[in-house]
């Protein structure tokens, strides 16, 4: 009779604590349910690409459940109360045409001083405790039903770094080396690392068959406009030099505030 009492009382404390989540947020609760669950990670991102701009703080959720048509919208509705990002799941409207079956997905802004995410789905509510400092995102669960993280932690951009990064056949890894010391020899530049576990934001190496993209992390000891310019000079110097067209090498260097060399094939 004590263990059933004390799986009864563990089963009133969990109903009571999900009610609790109810109350608390029962202004945005509604009737309307999505049935899917949603994979989420925080993401710094930029709204325009290949011009100078500065990173942006988001949220992006995909869809578990696969539609015919990918990249359909998730229809959602957000509030801030105090420290609080309330997310609601409104619907998922499905949208014609021709296309590779993919999940639904959104992206939603994540103000720097949250520390609470609230997501909402129909009458369930989950928690996520939100750190944003100005080197990473973290995000843990504090109670959860349907949702699951995809990347718990991100860095973020550090001011005055930028990425070196060269996608060649494992025969050609030479011109990886050559221009990499050419970098270092003319810019006052030293290596960056990212300390400690994390989604990092600049592309990562891989290798798939005899294709490999290899980086490293750069960050500035003076001015990024005057030694970006200048190692996109190197850069194309370089490639008129030693590079042949159409041999599958690619070379680009991309900074925190997404300045980008031209990509030299």
């Amino acid at each position: 009779m004590k263990v059933l009492g004390s799986i009864l009382m563990l089963m009133l404390v969990f109903v009571s604590c999900e009610d609790d989540y109810t109350d608390i947020y029962s202004e945005y609760i509604t009737n309307n349910s999505i049935e899917t669950d949603f994979m989420f990670y925080p993401i710094e991102t930029y709204e325009i690409y290949n011009e100078v701009d500065t990173a942006e703080l988001r949220l992006r959720f995909n869809s578990t459940l696969m539609f015919p048509v990918g990249n359909n919208p998730i229809s959602t509705s957000s509030f801030i109360e105090n420290n609080e990002l309330i997310i609601r799941f409104d619907s998922i409207p499905e949208i014609g045409g021709i296309t590779t079956p993919g999940p639904a997905s959104t992206e939603i802004e994540l103000p720097e001083n949250i520390d609470r995410l609230v997501l909402i789905n129909g009458s369930i509510v989950d928690l996520y405790h939100v750190d944003v400092t100005k080197e990473y995102v973290d995000v843990k669960p504090i109670g959860k039903n349907y949702t699951q993280l995809q990347y718990s932690k991100i860095f973020r951009y550090p001011e005055n770094t930028f990425v070196y990064k060269c996608k060649i056949d494992t025969s050609q890894i030479e011109v990886y080396s050559d221009f990499l010391k050419i970098l270092t020899a003319n810019l006052s530049i030293v290596e960056f690392e990212f300390e400690g576990e994390g989604k990092i934001p600049y592309p990562e190496a891989w290798v798939e068959g005899n294709r490999r993209c290899l980086t490293k992390y750069y960050k500035y000891e003076s001015e990024l406009e005057f030694e970006f310019e200048k190692a996109g000079i190197l850069l194309e110097d370089f490639t008129e030099r030693y590079i042949e067209p159409n041999t599958g090498t690619l070379i680009s260097l991309i900074s925190w505030i997404h300045i980008p060399t031209i990509p030299c094939q």
